[in-house]
C-alpha cells in the first residue's frame, strides 16, 4: 500500500490453549490489510475495491514513484493491478452487482452482499537464499531420454509436472521425454516445501542445471570421441539447435538425429548437469517490491432471520507472470479459495470453558468447507504480466488464495446487512447479534 500513515502491530500471547481456528499464516498480513480497506470504504459510502485502487502502491511510495524506479528498469510496462481488478470486476458483475450495504433485498427474502479482497501476488525474493535447491539433468544413454534428478516433498502441488515442461523447453525435448527421478542421488534437494515461493525458488536451478545440459549435448554432437566420427562433423554447437527430441543443423534442418539416437552413438560417458537456485537475475535492487498483484470476490446472501450466509458465487483472479501449468494454479486458486471461505465463514476449534478440553478435534465436528458449502459457480482467471523475478517472469500463487480470502466473507456480509462483523468465523450467531437478535 501507498498510504503512508497506515500502521499494524502484531502481537502473539501465549496461552494455555490452542488456535481458535485453522487459517493460513498469511492471514495476519491479508486481514490487517482488507478489513481497514472494508471499513474505511464502508464509513466513506464507497465500493471497498475503489479504496483498494486509491492505495495502490508499495511500501509506503506510490506506484508513479515504483514504476520509474523499479519497472521501467525493466522494460516492464504493465499494469498488474488494472488488469487483474478488470478481470475481476467482470467476471462477478461488480458494477452492476455492488450497491450500498444493507439495500438490496432479494425475491428470497435474503440480503443481498457482495465482497472483496486483494494483496500482492507472493512471491520468494530472488536476492535471498531461504530455499536453497539443486537439480541435477542427465540424458543417459539407456534411453536417450531426460532424467530430472532431485529429491523433493509430495504435498499435492502437481509439481513435477512444471518441473519437467520447464526442463524440457529449455532442453528441446517433448515433455513426454523428460522424467522426474525424486528418489535418486539425495544430495541434490528441490524444497518445494516453501508453498507460494516453491518454483521461484527452485526453477533457476531447473533451468541452469537443463541449458548446461543441452549445451554439453550439442558439444558431444560435434566432438570427435576416443576416435569416432563425430554425429555432425565439421559443425561446432552454435551451428545446431534441439526441437522436439531432435538435434539438426539450423543452415540444413534436414540434416538431423533424434537426441536418443545422438546418445547411442557418442554419449558413452558424461557428468550430469547441474544447476543451483541462485537467481537468473542478480542482485535485483528492490526485488522484495512485489508487482504484481490478486483480487478475489464473494457473492452472497444473507438470512436475517437465522444469520445464515450463503455463498453463491466466487471469482478468483491471479497475476502469477508466467503459468507454466495452468491446470495446477487453477486448482491452487480453487483449493485456496475453499480453505479461505472456509476460515472466513464457519472454521472454528471450541474448547469447554471449564476443563479447556477441546470439543471438536475431528473432520465431523470441525466445520470445514465442503463440496455443498458454496452454491454457486467458482471462477478462477489467471492473468501473466511477467513481471515476476524467477525466470520466464514467474511468482507463486498456492497459499495465497487462501489467506487473502479469509476476510472475503466479513466485506460481503457487511454489504448485505450494513453491520460490521470482525470476529472470525462470521458464523450465523454473530450475525444476529450484529443485527440485534441475539
Amino acid at each position: 500500500m501507498k498510504t503512508p500513515s497506515y500502521s499494524e502491530t502484531y502481537i502473539i500471547p501465549y496461552v494455555n490453549k490452542g488456535p481458535k481456528t485453522v487459517y493460513r499464516h498469511g492471514m495476519k498480513e491479508s486481514g490487517a490489510l482488507n478489513l481497514p480497506i472494508s471499513v474505511v470504504a464502508g464509513e466513506l459510502g464507497m465500493p471497498t475495491t475503489d479504496i483498494a485502487e486509491r492505495n495502490e502502491g508499495s511500501h509506503g511510495d506510490d506506484m508513479d514513484y515504483v514504476n520509474r524506479r523499479f519497472k521501467e528498469p525493466w522494460g516492464w510496462t504493465r499494469d498488474s493491478m488494472a488488469e487483474v481488478m478488470a478481470a475481476g470486476k467482470a467476471a462477478i458483475d461488480w458494477d452492476n452487482k455492488w450497491h450500498p450495504p444493507g439495500t438490496k433485498q432479494l425475491a428470497n427474502g435474503r440480503m443481498h452482499g457482495i465482497g472483496f479482497s486483494f494483496n500482492k501476488q507472493w512471491q520468494a525474493d530472488p536476492n535471498a537464499e531461504f530455499f536453497p535447491s539443486t537439480a541435477v539433468v542427465s540424458i543417459p544413454r539407456i534411453d536417450g531420454t531426460a532424467k530430472l534428478i532431485g529429491r523433493h516433498a509430495d504435498g499435492g502441488w502437481n509439481s513435477e509436472t512444471s518441473w519437467c515442461q520447464i526442463v524440457a523447453d529449455e532442453l528441446g525435448m517433448k515433455y513426454e521425454d523428460v522424467e522426474c527421478r525424486p528418489f535418486d542421488y539425495p544430495g541434490f534437494d528441490l524444497k518445494q516445501g516453501s508453498g507460494s515461493s516453491g518454483l521461484v525458488s527452485m526453477s533457476p536451478a531447473l533451468v541452469r542445471a537443463a541449458r548446461r545440459c543441452r549445451q554439453r549435448l550439442l558439444e558431444l554432437a560435434t566432438e570427435e570421441i576416443s576416435g569416432m566420427r563425430p554425429a555432425f562433423p565439421g559443425l561446432t554447437p552454435d551451428d545446431l539447435d534441439v526441437k522436439d527430441s531432435v538435434v539438426f543443423e539450423k543452415a540444413n534442418p534436414e540434416n538431423s538425429l533424434s537426441v536418443y539416437r545422438v546418445v547411442q552413438l557418442f554419449w558413452e560417458w558424461h557428468e550430469p548437469a547441474i544447476g543451483t537456485s541462485a537467481s537468473l537475475k542478480h542482485d535485483i535492487e528492490g526485488a522484495d517490491r512485489a508487482l504484481m498483484r490478486q483480487v478475489h470476490f464473494v457473492e452472497v446472501e444473507v438470512d436475517t432471520e437465522t444469520g445464515e450466509v450463503i455463498v453463491t458465487k466466487v471469482v478468483n483472479v491471479n497475476d502469477v507472470g508466467k503459468c507454466v501449468t495452468p491446470e495446477s494454479v487453477r486448482a491452487q486458486q480453487y483449493g485456496g479459495a475453499w480453505m479461505g471461505i472456509g476460515n472466513s465463514r464457519n472454521e472454528a476449534v471450541y474448547y469447554d470453558p471449564q476443563t479447556g478440553v477441546k470439543l471438536n478435534d475431528n473432520l465431523i465436528d470441525y466445520k470445514w468447507f465442503s463440496m455443498n458449502d458454496i452454491q454457486g459457480p467458482m471462477e478462477q482467471i489467471i492473468v501473466e504480466t511477467g513481471m515476476g523475478y524467477g525466470p520466464y517472469g514467474i511468482c507463486g500463487c498456492s497459499e495465497a488464495v487462501g489467506a487473502t480470502m479469509a476476510t472475503c466473507t466479513s466485506d460481503a456480509i457487511y454489504n448485505a446487512i450494513g453491520k460490521r462483523i470482525t470476529s472470525f468465523p462470521t458464523t450465523p450467531d454473530k450475525v444476529l447479534k450484529a443485527l440485534g437478535k441475539a
